[in-house]
């Protein structure tokens, strides 16, 4: 959960900055990244050996009850 927190947070504070500022960054990727953005959306497949990006990985995580969690979920 921790994982999805994480993105979530880091998702809606971008676009929250692309709504105020009123455009869109293009980010350039190369072919490696675009080959794991097609299997993994398009095809469906997680590849393995691929580390996720450094803002979404939990750092010193401790358990929750559930009630904690979903309440943390809804704060962002």
């Amino acid at each position: 959960m921790e994982h999805l927190i994480l993105s979530y947070e880091l998702t809606s504070g971008e676009l929250s900055k692309q709504l105020k500022s009123g455009r869109v960054p293009r980010n350039r990727r190369n072919l490696l990244e675009f080959l794991l953005r097609v299997q993994t959306i398009g095809l469906g497949f997680m590849p393995s050996g691929v580390p996720s990006m450094r803002a979404l990985r939990p750092t010193d995580y401790v358990p929750e009850q559930g009630a904690a969690v979903a309440a943390r979920f809804l704060q962002g």
